[in-house]
């Protein structure tokens, strides 16, 4: 859909500005840009009167919703040239704290460029408007990122993010 595809483009700017500012080698960067615009594929699996329902969804919409990583993961193992790749989408909604999903991943066993990706779809999720709910401002879009630091995100990935924005 439009919005997925424009969410995606601005994640994948946003987390190469990030991977630059690292000083990540470029091939590094040109898979950073393949896994961060793959990263909601899986939502092509996911019902239409769930992904653009204009409300708060239930706890088994909400379940659907949590599967489209591994959708993603499914949809994208056959090629083989990409598979390097496939931990960055799976992890892109682990949490830095281990309350995240699919696995409850913490810390360090997050792959970096999951992080980076995470940090990336949250600030954009915030910044544009949804069926369900209205865009925040940039000011407390980065005062969200910057509050769920050490908890949801890296530390050190928040900073940098702010660096950038």
């Amino acid at each position: 859909d439009p919005y997925t595809e424009g969410h995606s483009q601005r994640v994948c700017n946003y987390a190469l500005k990030m991977a630059e500012k690292l000083s990540w080698p470029k091939d590094e960067q040109e898979k950073l840009k393949k896994a961060a615009l793959l990263h909601d594929l899986g939502k092509i699996g996911i019902p239409d009167n769930v992904l653009h329902k204009k409300g708060p969804l239930n706890d088994d919409e909400y379940t659907l919703i949590k599967r489209h990583e591994i959708i993603a993961v499914e949809i994208l193992k056959p090629l083989k040239e990409i598979s390097d790749i496939l931990p960055w989408v799976l992890y892109h909604h682990e949490r830095w704290d281990g309350k995240g999903y699919p696995h409850g991943l913490a810390g360090d066993a997050i792959p970096v460029a999951s992080q980076i990706i995470a940090i990336c779809d949250v600030f954009d999720a915030l910044t544009t408007g949804r069926d369900y709910k209205a865009a925040f401002t940039l000011k407390d879009s980065l005062g969200e990122i910057v509050r769920e630091k050490g908890a949801r995100f890296n530390p050190k990935l928040v900073d940098v993010f702010t660096q950038i924005i």
